[in-house]
């Protein structure tokens, strides 16, 4: 009896120490359990949300917040750090060339011309920035500012493909404009042009930004030009062939794989004029 009873009582006691340590066991869970949910609602907090959505939702109260446009493929929002960068993406079916130039049009909303100081007579052509109203339904729609770099990019006049003063342009005019594949996350966004046309008369078929796949090429039907992300161009007969800002003399032989050229053609977009820039 001694032994039965003192066998009771330390049951007892066992099975009242063990539900303690469960209880202390199962507060201590829940307890690390709000803990990492706080923390983690708190990293939540301090980094950039996406939010997914057709509809352009209120991102003033999260200022890194991200907005993924599903209908065009674009992310809008303020990022922290706007070098960030994002590739064009192409319509789900279509494929993507990243060599070939990005196509956009409109018309133009302002214009920012860099100032040339007048003491430095050697420094290179002003560059600048296009603010447009972009009505492609490509690479973010709406306002866009395209900057241009003297050191790569072209403004040329539609006709006959000579430069033009950025100070020239005027609000409101139209424009068509060649761009790189790299766009920034800010809000307007933001890209460098490769090549941007304007005075376009009305009704006038403005020309073509392209860059060369490969030499031009002789088929049974003429002489072929390849360009990345384009068609096949055909060349007419008595095709024009022009270098951009210099006398020197140049061919058809002088194009290959990168060369970047203007072309113009007729309605059955066979090439008649060809601006070949220097590499």
């Amino acid at each position: 009896m001694l032994i039965t009873g003192g066998c009771g009582r330390n049951d007892a006691a066992a099975a009242g120490s063990s539900a303690e340590t469960t209880t202390a066991e199962t507060t201590a869970a829940v307890t690390t359990a709000e803990e990492t949910a706080v923390e983690r609602d708190a990293a939540d907090s301090s980094e950039s949300a996406v939010v997914i959505s057709n509809d352009a939702p209120d991102l003033s109260a999260a200022p890194g917040a991200v907005w993924f446009d599903k209908d065009t493929m674009t992310a809008h929002g303020n990022i922290a750090d706007t070098s960030a960068t994002e590739a064009e993406t192409a319509p789900a079916g279509e494929e993507t060339d990243a060599a070939a130039p990005v196509k956009v049009w409109g018309t133009i909303v302002s214009v920012e011309d860099d100032e040339i100081t007048a003491d430095e007579p050697d420094v290179p052509p002003a560059g600048g920035s296009i603010t447009v109203d972009n009505q492609s339904d490509v690479s973010s729609p709406g306002e866009m500012i395209i900057h241009i770099d003297p050191a790569h990019s072209v403004v040329v006049d539609a006709v006959n493909g000579l430069p033009v003063e950025l100070s020239d342009l005027e609000e409101g005019e139209s424009f068509v404009a060649y761009l790189g594949p790299a766009m920034t996350m800010s809000l307007p966004p933001q890209t460098t042009a490769y090549a941007v046309v304007v005075k376009i008369p009305e009704d006038y078929k403005a020309p073509v930004f392209v860059f060369s796949a490969g030499t031009v090429v002789d088929t049974d039907n003429g002489k072929l030009l390849d360009a990345y992300g384009e068609q096949d161009y055909m060349l007419a007969d008595d095709v024009e062939v022009l270098p951009y800002l210099t006398r020197n003399i140049v061919t058809l032989d002088d194009v290959h794989d990168g060369s970047r050229c203007l072309i113009w053609t007729d309605e059955y977009d066979t090439v008649t004029k060809l601006v070949l820039f220097a590499d």
